[in-house]
C-alpha cells in the first residue's frame, strides 16, 4: 500500500474517532430525552385511558411550541465551534448570554399560550370535560419547568459546540432515573402524597427540567474542560447584532423542525379516518421512525460541529474529510439499523400489540420505514453540512415548499380518492411522505454540494 493510501486511511480513522466521540453521547442523550416521554405514557396508561390521552394531547400541544421557541439555541453549537476554531473563545460567553434573552422571552410567550388557550381549543372539539380538565392541569405544571428546559438547551448547545458532549449525556441518563421514581410517587400517590395521575407527570416533567438546568449550570461553572472559556463567570450585556446573527441561523432550523413535526401530526390525525387499529399500526411505525432517526440526527449534530470548527481554522481539507467520513459512518450505521429493524419486524410489533389485525396493518408500514431509512444517512449528513455552514434558511424553505404544498395534498389524493386507480389508505399517506423526504434530501444535497464547492467563502472569523 502506498504512503498516500496509508495517510488517507489514517486521516479517515482519526476523523471517525472524532465524530464518534461527539455523536455517540449525543445519540444516548437524545434517546434518554425520548425515553422520558415514553416512560410518562407507559406509567400514566396504568391509571386510565383519560390520563394517557391527557399526556398525549398535552405533549402534542407544548412540544412543537417549545421547539420553535428554542430556535436560537440550534445556532449555538456550529457558531461556538467556529469561534473556537478561529481563536475567538472570548466571544463565546457573550453569544451564550445573547441567546438567553430571546429564548426566555419566547418561552414566556409559550407559557402564556399553553396556560390560557387549551381549555378553549379543546372545548371546540367536543372533548370529554374530564379530559380537558386533566390536560389543562398537566400543562400548567409542565409550564413551570419550561424556562429551565429552555436555559438547559442554551447551555447544552454551547458546551456541545466546544466539542464536549459527554456531560449532557450523563445528565440525561440521570434525568431518566430521576423521572421514574418521581412519576411513581406523583402518579400513583406514594409516601402520603395524593395520586395525581397525568397531572403528576406534568409536575415530574417540571422537576426534571430544573434538574437538567441546574446540573448543566453547575458543569458550566465548575467543569474542568470549560473553565477556560469563562462561560458564565460574568453577566454579558445584551447585543442586538449578536442576537440577530443567532436568529438568522437558529430560527430557520426550528421552523424546519416544526414543519416536519406537524406533518407527522397531521398524518396521524388523517389516519384516524381508517379506524383505531390503523391508528395503532401507524403509532408503532411512527415510534420506530422517531427512534431510528436519532442515529442520523446525532451524526448530523457532530458533523455540524466539526465543520464549524474547521471553517474557523480555515481548513477546507478538514471540512471535506468531516463530510466524507460522516457520510460513510451515517449511511453505514443507518443501513445496518434498517436491516435489523425490518428483519425483527414481527418481534417489534409484538412488543406493542399481539392483535393479529394490527400486525397485518403494521407490516406494510415496515416496508415504508425500511425505504425511509435508506435515505436517512444522506438526509442527516446534508442537514449537518447546512447547519455547519450556517446556511439554514434553505432547510426551512425546502421543507416549506415540499411538505405542505406538495406532499400533504398529494398524500390525501392518493389515500382518500381513486384518482390513481384505487384508494391507498394510510399506506398512501406514508408512501407519499417517504417520497417527499427523498426529494427533500436531494434538494439539500444539491445545496450542500454548492456550499462545499464555495467553502472558502465561509472560513475564518464570524462577523
Amino acid at each position: 500500500m502506498s504512503i498516500t493510501n496509508n495517510t488517507t486511511i489514517s486521516a479517515f480513522g482519526r476523523e471517525s474517532i472524532s465524530l464518534l466521540r461527539l455523536s455517540i453521547p449525543i445519540f444516548i442523550g437524545q434517546f434518554c430525552t425520548q425515553a422520558l416521554g415514553l416512560i410518562d405514557s407507559i406509567m400514566a396508561a396504568k391509571v386510565s385511558d383519560v390520563d394517557l390521552a391527557a399526556i398525549s394531547l398535552g405533549s402534542t400541544y407544548w412540544g412543537p411550541l417549545l421547539l420553535f421557541s428554542l430556535g436560537i439555541t440550534f445556532a449555538l453549537a456550529p457558531n461556538t465551534a467556529q469561534l473556537k476554531g478561529s481563536g475567538e473563545p472570548h466571544r463565546i460567553p457573550g453569544m451564550t448570554f445573547n441567546a438567553i434573552y430571546p429564548v426566555l422571552i419566547s418561552t414566556a410567550v409559550v407559557i402564556l399560550i399553553i396556560t390560557t388557550t387549551p381549555r378553549y381549543l379543546l372545548s371546540l372539539t367536543g372533548s370529554d370535560p374530564a379530559l380537558i380538565a386533566k390536560t389543562c392541569s398537566y400543562l400548567n405544571y409542565v409550564a413551570f419547568g419550561l424556562p429551565a428546559i429552555a436555559l438547559y438547551n442554551v447551555l447544552k448547545n454551547t458546551v456541545e459546540g466546544l466539542s464536549i458532549t459527554t456531560p449532557a449525556m450523563v445528565i440525561a441518563i440521570v434525568a431518566v432515573f430521576l423521572n421514574i421514581p418521581l412519576n411513581y410517587i406523583l402518579i400513583y400517590g406514594k409516601f402520603g402524597l395524593p395520586a395525581m395521575g397525568a397531572v403528576g407527570c406534568g409536575l415530574a416533567t417540571a422537576v426534571v427540567g430544573w434538574f437538567l438546568f441546574f446540573s448543566m449550570l453547575a458543569y458550566c461553572r465548575f467543569g474542568a474542560k470549560v473553565k477556560n472559556f469563562h462561560l458564565l463567570q460574568k453577566w454579558q450585556a445584551f447585543n442586538l447584532k449578536a442576537t440577530k446573527q443567532l436568529c438568522r441561523v437558529g430560527l430557520p432550523i426550528s421552523g424546519a423542525l416544526v414543519l416536519e413535526t406537524f406533518s407527522f401530526c397531521i398524518i396521524g390525525y388523517l389516519i384516524t379516518n381508517f379506524g383505531s387499529k390503523a391508528v395503532a399500526a401507524h403509532q408503532i411505525a411512527n415510534v420506530l421512525c422517531v427512534l431510528v432517526f436519532m442515529i442520523p440526527a446525532s451524526f448530523s449534530n457532530a458533523i455540524s460541529i466539526r465543520i464549524g470548527l474547521s471553517l474557523g481554522e480555515n481548513s477546507i481539507p478538514r471540512v471535506m474529510r468531516s463530510v466524507k467520513t460522516g457520510l460513510t459512518l451515517a449511511v453505514g450505521t443507518v443501513l445496518t439499523s434498517a436491516v435489523i429493524v425490518y428483519s425483527c419486524r414481527y418481534n417489534i410489533i409484538s412488543v406493542f400489540s399481539l392483535d393479529p389485525e394490527i400486525t397485518k396493518l403494521a407490516l406494510p408500514l415496515f416496508i415504508c420505514l425500511f425505504v425511509y431509512q435508506l435515505q436517512d444517512g444522506f438526509f442527516g449528513t446534508s442537514q449537518g453540512i447546512l447547519r455547519g455552514f450556517r446556511d439554514t434558511k434553505i432547510l426551512m424553505l425546502i421543507n416549506l415548499i415540499v411538505l405542505w404544498p406538495l406532499v400533504m395534498p398529494l398524500g390525501c389524493v392518493i389515500a382518500f380518492t381513486d384518482f390513481f386507480g384505487a384508494k391507498a389508505g394510510m399506506y398512501g399517506l406514508w408512501g407519499t411522505l417517504v417520497g417527499g423526504y427523498y426529494l427533500i434530501t436531494l434538494l439539500m444535497w444539491l445545496r450542500s454540494f454548492w456550499l462545499l464547492k464555495h467553502a472558502s467563502r465561509y472560513t475564518g472569523k464570524l462577523q
